[in-house]
């Protein structure tokens, strides 16, 4: 059991992440599909900081804001995906290395 549950509890968590992970990833690619072109607005290329955050009101300058979190969320997605993979991988070794313990500590010793 030393090596059984934590395999369980990697494969488990691991195929938790990747489901969330897909799920969500392809719920911000939808958005960012729909909210268009990462470029920033020229307005916003040439003014200071303190006027980008006036100008931020501007409808173009927010859909650039939601664009660019819809990513940076897309990009944590994707990364709980990946480590759900990584999670499923480590699982294995102890799960194989758990059912060979338990396998061989099974066997009763041949008599002589």
């Amino acid at each position: 059991m030393t090596f059984l549950l934590p395999g369980l509890f990697l494969l488990l968590l691991g195929a938790g992440n990747i489901v969330v992970g897909n799920y969500k990833a392809e719920q911000y690619k939808q958005v960012v599909a729909n909210l268009g072109s990462p470029e920033l607005p020229p307005v916003l290329q040439k003014a200071s900081p303190l006027r980008r955050i006036r100008i931020a009101k501007l409808t173009e300058s927010r859909t650039y804001q939601r664009r660019k979190t819809a990513v940076a969320r897309l990009d944590f997605y994707l990364l709980v995906t990946f480590g759900g993979q990584v999670f499923a991988s480590l699982s294995l070794p102890f799960l194989l290395v758990g059912l060979a313990i338990r396998i061989l500590g099974d066997r009763e010793p041949l008599p002589a």
